[in-house]
């Protein structure tokens, strides 16, 4: 018994951690990308794409969020997977292409991520 409950505990933890890493590479890689535009370095649509895909992921996989907004993360990922490549194609045709504004990159990602979760894009 007491094997099993250190087993789950150690479960839960490193579970815990992979959660805590993700978001803290996902902040990091928005910190980048907020760095390089207050020095006037422009960003590239692939470094955008990953810091949305990024967050899209963690948003999918954290339950509390889901459950919040009436879905599950089984569904949110299916629902991902079915529109992800498509919306990846409509935003992001060229990744190569960079940005310099703030409010650009915003929008990009907002939109990118609602119309990859399926929800009306009105912007």
């Amino acid at each position: 018994m007491d094997k099993l409950i250190f087993l789950s505990l150690v479960v839960a933890g490193y579970f815990g951690f992979q959660t805590y890493n993700s978001q803290n590479a996902t902040d990091a890689q928005l910190m980048s990308i907020s760095g390089k535009l207050e020095r006037n370095i422009p960003v590239s649509g692939n470094e955008v794409l990953a810091v949305a895909n990024q967050t899209l992921n963690h948003l999918c996989n954290d339950e509390l969020y889901q459950v919040t907004g009436g879905s599950s993360v089984e569904q949110c990922h299916k629902t991902l997977s079915q529109y992800q490549d498509l919306c990846e194609y409509k935003y992001f045709p060229d990744t190569s292409i960079t940005y310099a504004s703030k409010n650009t990159i915003d929008k990009l990602i907002a939109n990118y991520m609602r119309c990859s979760n399926n929800e009306p894009i009105t912007s």
